[in-house]
């Protein structure tokens, strides 16, 4: 439906208001405002930005929190599985900038609805282009969308220098065409290094939840999660800073119930044989190629995958493992969470693992080695 001057109507959008809206903060949510600055500073200096990080960093609600101190209208997309189709994709993101710009879209987007895809991405970009400099892209959760979609919606979005501000957000970027801009220059970066809580914000986090802490306990709390937004969130409302954090650090597996968290919004979104490495190889603190082919065959193509993923793994300075081989290093707590997990569901493929690992670090580290021995059984 479209009005006399031939611009759709509000009727004319079929998104679900929810999905092209910022998300509400959760209780007790903590406002960063340096977040917010370097956000700023971020798209000031740069015309996309990406905001990338593991599950639970906090990435939708920094940017909703943004979103509500801005004067200018956003577009917002809550992207998910179902919109890794370029049409359902274009029609998604036409629907959120109508309604953060009304009469953004023209007769132009209408007539090309039933056209093929390329057609309806560029009567959209053009409209787009149109509706003026001050508009920003919020895409979020981008890594649910396959190369292809990318390519064919986000590319021309990002590069074109007539678009609009964007920001994506996602858990990684391995979809995404962002390589060639960020060799130039043109991709401004936050990542898990700058969105994790600082002790700080551990300890304003608490405060603001009803917790007191003094300084060492939130060292303590912050040397466990490493700033992880999500698990400082469940250890306050766990009750952790209410205990002796020195009993707690040896039960780092136990004391942050981020089990099911982890089941749920990491594990369960890896596809089978990801899934099944993430918790053989979280037997190990740190791996190399090597231990990972140990642990599973095609481990080494698989530790890459997860380091470009995001999940959790990140490569540790210089080239220590075996034969110069780089290393890399799980977050404490998730590989914690992990190994419970595993010995759960199976204990006997979680003694293998320990097994295997002794050997590889037999003449590197013995006194691991002796640990993951004991720990798979073999009093050797």
């Amino acid at each position: 439906m479209v009005d006399v001057g031939g611009r759709p109507t509000a009727r004319s959008a079929t998104t679900p208001a929810g999905k092209i809206s910022p998300p509400v903060a959760p209780a007790g949510h903590l406002e960063r405002p340096r977040l917010l600055g370097a956000l700023d500073d971020a798209l000031a200096a740069h015309r996309t930005v990406l905001v990338a990080a593991p599950a639970g960093f906090g990435k939708s609600c920094l940017l909703a929190s943004w979103v509500s101190h801005r004067t200018t209208p956003v577009a917002w997309v809550s992207v998910d599985g179902l919109d890794d189709d370029p049409g359902r994709l274009a029609r998604v993101l036409a629907d959120a900038v109508e309604r953060a710009r009304p009469g953004t879209l023209t007769a132009r987007w209408t007539a090309a609805a039933d056209a093929a895809t390329s057609r309806r991405v560029d009567a959209l970009l053009a409209d787009v282009e149109a509706a003026g400099a001050d508009l920003t892209v919020v895409l979020d959760d981008v890594h649910t969308l396959s190369s292809a979609t990318a390519r064919t919606v986000l590319a021309p979005l990002l590069r074109y220098p007539a678009m609009p501000r964007v920001v994506v957000a996602g858990r990684h970027d391995t979809t995404l065409p962002v390589n060639r801009m960020r060799i130039s220059g043109d991709l401004g970066e936050l990542r898990a290094g700058a969105l994790a809580f600082t002790r700080d914000e551990v300890a304003a986090f608490a405060r603001l939840n009803g917790t007191a802490a003094d300084a060492a306990g939130v060292a303590t709390l912050w040397d466990l999660t490493q700033g992880w937004p999500v698990a400082v969130r469940l250890a306050v409302a766990a009750g952790l800073l209410d205990r002796d954090l020195a009993t707690v650090q040896p039960l780092a597996g136990t004391d942050v119930p981020i089990t099911g968290y982890l089941v749920e919004e990491v594990i369960g979104t890896l596809p089978p044989d990801l899934a099944s490495f993430v918790l053989l190889a979280s037997t190990a603190d740190a791996l190399d190629a090597d231990l990972a082919e140990a642990l599973v065959p095609g481990g080494s193509a698989a530790l890459e995958q997860c380091a470009d993923r995001g999940v959790f793994l990140t490569r540790a300075g210089g080239q220590g493992g075996q034969g110069g081989l780089p290393v890399y290093r799980w977050h404490s707590l998730v590989a914690a969470h992990a190994r419970t997990l595993l010995q759960r569901r199976d204990p006997a493929a979680a003694q293998r693992a320990h097994r295997v690992t002794a050997e590889h670090l037999r003449r590197r580290d013995p006194a691991a080695a002796i640990t993951h021995a004991l720990a798979g059984g073999d009093p050797a």
